[in-house]
Protein backbone atom coordinates (compact mmCIF):
# COMPACT_ATOMS: atom_id res chain seq x y z
CA UNK A 1 0.00 0.00 0.00
CA UNK A 2 2.83 2.06 0.48
CA UNK A 3 4.16 2.33 -3.08
CA UNK A 4 0.87 2.56 -4.26
CA UNK A 5 -0.09 5.64 -2.69
CA UNK A 6 3.56 7.44 -3.46
CA UNK A 7 3.43 6.78 -7.16
CA UNK A 8 0.03 8.11 -6.94
CA UNK A 9 -1.88 4.55 -7.79
CA UNK A 10 -5.10 5.27 -5.17
CA UNK A 11 -7.72 7.26 -5.74
CA UNK A 12 -7.70 10.46 -3.80
CA UNK A 13 -10.54 9.86 -1.64
CA UNK A 14 -8.53 6.79 -0.33
CA UNK A 15 -5.31 8.97 0.01
CA UNK A 16 -7.42 10.89 2.65
CA UNK A 17 -8.55 8.16 4.47
CA UNK A 18 -7.68 8.18 8.09
CA UNK A 19 -7.46 4.60 8.46
CA UNK A 20 -5.09 4.07 5.33
CA UNK A 21 -2.98 6.43 7.46
CA UNK A 22 -2.77 5.14 10.37
CA UNK A 23 -2.55 1.57 8.90
CA UNK A 24 0.65 2.78 7.03
CA UNK A 25 2.01 4.57 10.25
CA UNK A 26 1.52 2.31 12.90
CA UNK A 27 1.74 -1.34 11.27
CA UNK A 28 5.33 0.29 10.51
CA UNK A 29 6.09 0.32 14.44
CA UNK A 30 4.65 -2.67 14.74
CA UNK A 31 7.16 -4.53 12.12
CA UNK A 32 10.15 -2.50 12.47
CA UNK A 33 13.30 -2.84 14.94
CA UNK A 34 11.11 -2.04 17.91
CA UNK A 35 14.23 -1.43 20.14
CA UNK A 36 14.78 1.50 17.83
CA UNK A 37 11.67 3.01 16.68
CA UNK A 38 8.84 2.40 18.98
CA UNK A 39 10.49 2.57 21.58
CA UNK A 40 11.65 6.25 20.81
CA UNK A 41 8.26 6.72 19.60
CA UNK A 42 6.98 6.02 23.19
CA UNK A 43 9.62 7.89 24.40
CA UNK A 44 8.83 11.39 22.51
CA UNK A 45 5.01 10.79 23.96
CA UNK A 46 6.78 11.56 26.76
CA UNK A 47 6.27 7.81 28.20
CA UNK A 48 9.40 5.76 29.76
CA UNK A 49 9.36 2.11 28.81
CA UNK A 50 11.96 -0.20 28.80
CA UNK A 51 13.43 -1.99 25.06
CA UNK A 52 11.83 -5.14 26.54
CA UNK A 53 8.73 -3.31 26.59
CA UNK A 54 8.58 -2.49 23.12
CA UNK A 55 9.60 -5.70 21.71
CA UNK A 56 6.90 -7.43 23.17
CA UNK A 57 4.01 -4.32 22.65
CA UNK A 58 0.31 -5.88 21.71
CA UNK A 59 -1.33 -3.52 19.12
CA UNK A 60 -4.73 -4.06 18.62
CA UNK A 61 -6.24 -2.07 15.59
CA UNK A 62 -9.71 -1.21 15.71
CA UNK A 63 -10.85 -3.00 18.55
CA UNK A 64 -14.56 -2.64 19.72
CA UNK A 65 -15.75 -1.80 22.73
CA UNK A 66 -19.42 -3.34 23.83
CA UNK A 67 -20.91 -0.21 23.30
CA UNK A 68 -19.56 -0.77 19.73
CA UNK A 69 -16.90 2.32 19.98
CA UNK A 70 -14.06 1.05 17.82
CA UNK A 71 -10.82 3.13 18.51
CA UNK A 72 -8.26 3.36 15.97
CA UNK A 73 -5.62 1.26 17.98
CA UNK A 74 -4.88 0.35 21.28
CA UNK A 75 -1.29 -0.31 22.07
CA UNK A 76 -0.44 -2.15 25.72
CA UNK A 77 2.98 -1.71 26.15
CA UNK A 78 4.89 -1.60 29.66
CA UNK A 79 2.72 -0.79 32.46
CA UNK A 80 0.30 1.01 30.10
CA UNK A 81 -2.66 0.94 27.81
CA UNK A 82 -2.39 3.27 24.80
CA UNK A 83 -5.84 4.37 22.95
CA UNK A 84 -4.61 6.33 19.61
CA UNK A 85 -7.36 8.23 18.48
CA UNK A 86 -5.94 9.39 14.53
CA UNK A 87 -7.16 11.74 12.70
CA UNK A 88 -5.86 13.48 9.36
CA UNK A 89 -8.56 15.59 7.49
CA UNK A 90 -11.86 15.35 9.62
CA UNK A 91 -12.15 16.50 13.18
CA UNK A 92 -13.14 14.06 16.31
CA UNK A 93 -17.15 13.14 16.18
CA UNK A 94 -19.34 15.33 17.91
CA UNK A 95 -21.93 14.70 20.89
CA UNK A 96 -25.71 13.83 20.03
CA UNK A 97 -28.79 13.71 22.06
CA UNK A 98 -28.49 9.43 21.42
CA UNK A 99 -24.70 9.26 21.83
CA UNK A 100 -21.98 10.85 23.79
CA UNK A 101 -19.09 12.52 22.53
CA UNK A 102 -16.61 9.99 20.44
CA UNK A 103 -13.57 10.76 22.74
CA UNK A 104 -15.47 10.77 25.68
CA UNK A 105 -16.97 6.98 25.02
CA UNK A 106 -13.55 5.85 24.10
CA UNK A 107 -11.65 6.85 27.42
CA UNK A 108 -14.97 5.03 29.62
CA UNK A 109 -14.11 2.08 27.96
CA UNK A 110 -10.29 1.93 27.76
CA UNK A 111 -10.55 2.71 30.96
CA UNK A 112 -12.68 -0.31 31.60
CA UNK A 113 -10.39 -2.03 30.17
CA UNK A 114 -7.22 -0.88 31.36
CA UNK A 115 -8.15 -1.13 34.80
CA UNK A 116 -9.19 -5.03 33.84
CA UNK A 117 -5.47 -5.34 32.59
CA UNK A 118 -4.05 -3.29 35.51
CA UNK A 119 -2.40 -0.81 33.23
CA UNK A 120 -2.61 2.53 33.57
CA UNK A 121 -4.83 4.53 30.60
CA UNK A 122 -3.86 6.76 28.39
CA UNK A 123 -5.55 8.51 25.49
CA UNK A 124 -3.36 9.73 22.32
CA UNK A 125 -4.69 12.01 20.12
CA UNK A 126 -2.59 11.83 16.43
CA UNK A 127 -3.52 14.91 14.22
CA UNK A 128 -2.22 17.25 11.08
CA UNK A 129 -1.84 20.14 13.36
CA UNK A 130 0.97 22.23 14.10
CA UNK A 131 -0.22 22.73 17.63
CA UNK A 132 -2.48 21.01 20.37
CA UNK A 133 -5.78 23.21 19.46
CA UNK A 134 -8.53 23.71 21.89
CA UNK A 135 -10.84 22.43 18.79
CA UNK A 136 -9.47 18.52 19.66
CA UNK A 137 -10.99 18.80 22.83
CA UNK A 138 -14.35 21.06 22.04
CA UNK A 139 -17.39 19.36 23.95
CA UNK A 140 -15.27 17.32 26.15
CA UNK A 141 -15.67 17.56 29.81
CA UNK A 142 -12.54 18.11 31.66
CA UNK A 143 -12.91 15.55 33.34
CA UNK A 144 -11.80 13.53 30.75
CA UNK A 145 -9.21 15.78 29.61
CA UNK A 146 -6.59 15.15 32.10
CA UNK A 147 -3.85 13.24 31.14
CA UNK A 148 -4.49 13.46 27.21
CA UNK A 149 -1.88 13.54 25.27
CA UNK A 150 -1.30 14.66 21.62
CA UNK A 151 1.14 14.45 18.87
CA UNK A 152 1.10 15.31 14.77
CA UNK A 153 2.12 12.89 11.80
CA UNK A 154 5.09 15.51 10.97
CA UNK A 155 6.92 14.92 14.46
CA UNK A 156 6.52 10.96 13.27
CA UNK A 157 8.21 11.65 10.15
CA UNK A 158 11.01 13.66 11.74
CA UNK A 159 11.47 10.49 13.83
CA UNK A 160 11.58 7.90 11.64
CA UNK A 161 14.24 10.55 9.86
CA UNK A 162 16.18 11.04 12.15
CA UNK A 163 16.30 6.96 13.85
CA UNK A 164 17.19 6.19 10.08
CA UNK A 165 20.27 8.85 10.44
CA UNK A 166 21.04 8.07 13.87
CA UNK A 167 21.44 4.14 13.16
CA UNK A 168 23.58 3.54 10.69
CA UNK A 169 24.17 -0.11 10.79
CA UNK A 170 20.29 -0.59 10.72
CA UNK A 171 19.20 -3.36 8.10
CA UNK A 172 18.97 -2.49 4.45
CA UNK A 173 15.54 -3.81 4.63
CA UNK A 174 14.42 -1.98 7.81
CA UNK A 175 15.79 1.04 6.00
CA UNK A 176 13.95 0.71 3.13
CA UNK A 177 10.76 0.49 5.13
CA UNK A 178 11.39 3.69 6.84
CA UNK A 179 12.34 5.56 3.60
CA UNK A 180 8.78 4.60 2.26
CA UNK A 181 7.05 5.65 5.01
CA UNK A 182 9.17 8.84 5.28
CA UNK A 183 8.64 9.44 1.49
CA UNK A 184 4.35 8.68 2.20
CA UNK A 185 3.95 11.33 4.63
CA UNK A 186 6.36 13.77 2.68
CA UNK A 187 3.98 13.37 -0.47
CA UNK A 188 0.98 14.17 2.09
CA UNK A 189 2.58 17.09 3.32
CA UNK A 190 2.76 15.50 6.69
CA UNK A 191 6.75 17.18 7.36
CA UNK A 192 7.42 19.97 9.60
CA UNK A 193 10.18 22.44 8.73
CA UNK A 194 12.79 21.89 11.89
CA UNK A 195 14.81 25.35 11.34
CA UNK A 196 17.97 26.61 12.04
CA UNK A 197 18.13 23.80 14.64
CA UNK A 198 19.27 21.29 11.99
CA UNK A 199 22.46 23.34 11.67
CA UNK A 200 23.59 22.43 14.96
CA UNK A 201 24.51 19.02 13.69
CA UNK A 202 26.27 20.51 10.53
CA UNK A 203 29.16 22.55 12.13
CA UNK A 204 31.51 22.43 9.15
CA UNK A 205 28.52 23.54 6.83
CA UNK A 206 27.71 26.44 9.13
CA UNK A 207 30.86 27.54 8.83
CA UNK A 208 31.61 27.41 5.62
CA UNK A 209 28.27 29.85 5.43
CA UNK A 210 30.00 33.09 6.83
CA UNK A 211 27.92 35.10 8.68
CA UNK A 212 24.42 34.70 6.72
CA UNK A 213 21.48 31.92 7.01
CA UNK A 214 19.08 32.06 4.45
CA UNK A 215 15.96 30.09 3.26
CA UNK A 216 13.85 30.71 0.06
CA UNK A 217 10.83 28.85 -0.29
CA UNK A 218 11.23 28.63 -4.03
CA UNK A 219 13.46 26.31 -4.41
CA UNK A 220 12.91 24.49 -1.26
CA UNK A 221 11.50 21.07 -2.00
CA UNK A 222 10.66 19.72 1.82
CA UNK A 223 9.67 22.97 3.11
CA UNK A 224 6.71 22.04 5.53
CA UNK A 225 4.30 24.94 6.16
CA UNK A 226 7.54 27.12 6.57
CA UNK A 227 7.31 29.66 3.18
CA UNK A 228 10.55 31.49 4.02
CA UNK A 229 11.24 34.93 6.23
CA UNK A 230 10.60 37.12 3.03
CA UNK A 231 7.44 35.62 2.10
CA UNK A 232 6.07 35.15 5.68
CA UNK A 233 6.84 39.04 6.82
CA UNK A 234 5.48 40.85 3.74
CA UNK A 235 2.52 41.67 4.78
CA UNK A 236 3.56 43.13 8.11
CA UNK A 237 3.82 46.85 8.70
CA UNK A 238 7.38 46.83 10.88
CA UNK A 239 7.74 49.98 13.39
CA UNK A 240 10.91 51.27 14.58
CA UNK A 241 12.62 49.91 17.46
CA UNK A 242 12.28 51.13 20.28
CA UNK A 243 15.25 52.34 22.91
CA UNK A 244 15.06 49.19 24.53
CA UNK A 245 14.27 45.65 23.23
CA UNK A 246 13.30 42.91 25.23
CA UNK A 247 13.70 38.51 23.76
CA UNK A 248 12.81 36.51 26.00
CA UNK A 249 14.25 32.95 25.52
CA UNK A 250 11.63 30.12 26.22
CA UNK A 251 14.05 27.46 25.26
CA UNK A 252 17.45 26.54 26.67
CA UNK A 253 18.68 24.87 23.59
CA UNK A 254 18.49 28.12 21.37
CA UNK A 255 21.60 29.70 22.11
CA UNK A 256 22.70 26.34 21.86
CA UNK A 257 22.19 25.91 18.17
CA UNK A 258 23.36 29.14 17.05
CA UNK A 259 26.23 29.67 19.00
CA UNK A 260 29.88 30.06 17.32
CA UNK A 261 31.16 26.64 15.85
CA UNK A 262 33.43 25.29 18.08
CA UNK A 263 32.73 27.43 21.25
CA UNK A 264 29.98 25.95 23.15
CA UNK A 265 28.02 28.21 25.07
CA UNK A 266 25.77 27.61 28.32
CA UNK A 267 22.06 27.42 28.08
CA UNK A 268 20.49 30.78 29.28
CA UNK A 269 16.58 30.19 30.79
CA UNK A 270 15.62 34.00 30.61
CA UNK A 271 18.17 36.52 28.28
CA UNK A 272 17.24 40.66 27.73
CA UNK A 273 19.25 42.55 25.37
CA UNK A 274 19.36 46.39 25.87
CA UNK A 275 19.79 48.69 22.84
CA UNK A 276 21.19 52.15 23.64
CA UNK A 277 19.78 55.00 22.21
CA UNK A 278 23.17 56.25 21.30
CA UNK A 279 24.23 53.37 18.67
Amino acid sequence: MYLAEIYGKLSKDNENKEDILTSNVFSFFKYANREIFLFEFIRLLGLEISTDDAISAEFRFWPTFEDKTEPDLVLIIGKYYLLFEAKYHSGFGEETREKEHQIVREIIGGRYEAKNLGKEFKIVAVTAYYSDKPELKRGVPEKYLKGMLWINWQSIALLVYQQVENNPKLPIGTRLFAKDLYDLLVRKKLRNFEGVKVFSILPKALHSMGDRIFFDARSASYRGAFLGFTTTLADLSLQPLSSKVLFLNPRKDFFLNLGPVGKPIHPIENIFFERSTNE
